[in-house]
């Protein structure tokens, strides 16, 4: 294959992703508080939303006020922006 020793091990090992376990735990805790999300669209719905206010949490962002901005804008048809882009916003 042409991998060195430590990259052929890093292969086997996988990747970690502990920060993203982390994130999304309280969600599925909560799932056996609040049986689950009971349809399809609803998990979509649900880890769409969980997504959203983890990348607020990321980027230092109240996820209130940026899901608030974002239904504003939706409301008068404009382009929504990232959790990263309106965290940079908010530094100007």
């Amino acid at each position: 294959m042409g991998f060195a020793p430590t990259d052929r091990q890093r292969l086997i090992q996988g990747t970690p992703n502990n920060e993203a376990e982390r994130t999304i735990r309280h969600a599925v805790v909560g799932r056996k508080n609040y049986y689950g999300a009971a349809t399809h669209g609803g998990a979509d719905t649900a880890a769409t939303l969980f997504s959203i206010i983890e990348s607020c949490k990321k980027n230092d962002i109240d996820p209130r006020s940026f899901l608030l901005m974002s239904l504003q804008c939706a409301a008068r048809n404009e382009n929504l922006i990232t959790p990263l882009a309106y965290a940079r916003k908010l530094r100007q």
